[in-house]
Order: C-alpha cells, then sequence, then structure tokens
C-alpha cells in the first residue's frame, strides 16, 4: 500500500510539472533573448557548443574584458548552466534543419525558465501541503501562483528571475523541513539549496546567513544535533561556494571579485 502511495504521488508531482511547463510554453512569448538575456544566453551556447564561458557581446557596453582579454558575462554561472540545454537543442536544429533555426530558437532560448517555473509551483504545492493546506486549497494556490502573478511572465523570458524564484522556493521549504526535523538528510539538502540560491544570485548570501542563525535560535539545546546538521549543510553547499569562486578567477583573475564593480552600468 505503501508503495502504491507513493508511486501515486511521484506521478503527481511528474504530472502537475508537465501540465505547468506546457501551459507556460504555449503561452509564452517568441521574443529571442536580449537586454540582460543576452550574455546569459550566450553563456549557456558557449559551454554548450564551444568548450568556453567566454562570451560575444558586452554587455552592459562599457563591461572591461576579462583578465584574458576575452569577453565575460557579469551573471552567475548558475543563470547560464539552466539554459545549455536548450542552448545544445539549438545548435543541433542549426546543423540538421538551418532554416528552421530561427523560429526554434524561440522555443529553445524559453525551454530552461519554463521548467523552472513548473518546478517552482511545484515546489510551492509541496510547501503549502506540508503546512497544512488541503490539496484543493494548495493547488488553487498554486494556480494563482503560477497564472496569476509575475512569475507567468518571468518563466516566458529567458532571464534569472524565475531561477531565482525556484531556488527561493526550495531553500524555504528545505529551511522549515530542517527546523523540524534536523538531520543530515535535511542538512545535506539544506546546504544544497542554500548553494543554488547563492549561485543564482549572489545577494542571497544574506538570506542564507539569516537562516543559519534562525537554525542556530529554534535548535538551541540540541547541539549535538545541531551540529551535525550544520557540518552536512556547510559540506555540500562547500562545492557550490567553491564554483562562484572559480568562475570569479577564471574570467577576472580574482577569485573574490564578481565582475558587478567593474563598471558603474553593471
Amino acid at each position: 500500500l505503501l508503495m502504491e502511495m507513493f508511486r501515486f504521488r511521484r506521478r503527481g508531482w511528474w504530472s502537475l510539472l508537465a501540465a505547468i511547463f506546457f501551459v507556460t510554453m504555449f503561452s509564452m512569448t517568441r521574443e529571442r533573448p536580449w537586454a540582460d538575456a543576452t550574455p546569459i544566453w550566450e553563456l549557456a551556447d558557449s559551454m554548450a557548443n564551444h568548450g568556453t564561458i567566454a562570451i560575444r557581446t558586452r554587455w552592459p557596453g562599457k563591461l572591461p574584458l576579462g583578465s584574458d582579454g576575452k569577453v565575460y558575462a557579469t551573471a552567475p554561472l548558475l543563470q547560464g548552466l539552466i539554459h545549455v540545454p536548450g542552448a545544445f537543442l539549438q545548435h543541433r536544429i542549426r546543423a540538421v534543419a538551418p532554416l528552421h533555426a530561427h523560429l526554434a530558437w524561440r522555443f529553445t532560448s524559453h525551454l530552461g525558465t519554463a521548467i523552472l517555473g513548473a518546478l517552482t509551483c511545484v515546489l510551492f504545492f509541496g510547501l503549502c501541503r506540508r503546512l497544512g493546506s488541503r490539496p484543493l486549497s494548495a493547488g488553487l494556490a498554486t494556480v494563482v501562483l503560477g497564472l496569476g502573478t509575475t512569475l507567468w511572465v518571468y518563466a516566458r523570458y529567458p532571464y534569472s528571475e524565475v531561477l531565482q524564484a525556484a531556488c527561493f522556493t526550495g531553500f524555504f521549504g528545505q529551511l522549515l523541513r530542517t527546523r523540524q526535523d534536523p538531520s543530515r538528510r535535511n542538512g545535506a539538502l539544506f546546504g544544497l539549496w542554500a548553494g543554488l540560491l547563492v549561485n543564482a544570485k549572489y545577494v542571497y548570501l544574506v538570506s542564507v546567513a539569516a537562516a543559519a542563525l534562525y537554525l542556530v535560535w529554534t535548535l538551541r539545546g540540541r547541539w549535538r544535533v545541531m551540529l551535525e546538521t550544520a557540518a552536512t549543510a556547510m559540506l555540500v553547499a562547500l562545492p557550490l561556494a567553491a564554483m562562484i569562486l572559480l568562475y570569479n578567477h577564471a574570467r577576472w583573475g580574482s577569485f573574490t571579485n564578481a565582475g558587478y564593480n567593474l563598471s558603474s552600468d553593471v
């Protein structure tokens, strides 16, 4: 019986994810990546098809070159990684059907954000259920989130806001779960979501620090459990933190320079 319930629940999550993804894809704009999305998409294309993190377009225009004289995006690496599947698919379409590549670009550049918009809704539905909402209430709230807020807008554009929404929703849900059940497993998941959130946008380091202090406060008196949970979280988050430092060094020749102070226009 438990296995049947587990399979049903798993099918339910995948069905919800697929439904919201297809609604987003069919209702999306057909715009190509432009403005802030240009360096993000070019970063994905470079990683997927050219084996480099250098891009073609200087955005903003006054952005200095990297330490090796090449052009680099100021966006965090994760913002480009989410578009790698779409960029890879676009490259294959261009090779097989070049006449349709320009039209296909309108879809492939939106795959990553459409999936993340759907993932945000699935995470939000699960959060509502864990907080005690009935399935109908959680479902209605999820529909409002997915179609009645700016999440629907940003899930239809190749920008980074929907990535931030997905990571923050997952991070907040895991924060509550870790508070209720501190353990090595939940500590590892907390560290994973924390690392992804900071990689989505560096300013969220403040949110992660505040959440860590919140957990220390709520788990005070249970020092052994708290230390085990914290140690596991930091161990899992360490590679994601290292990714930020190495990406900084590869672009600007400094582990601590994220590129945002290189131009007053960034």
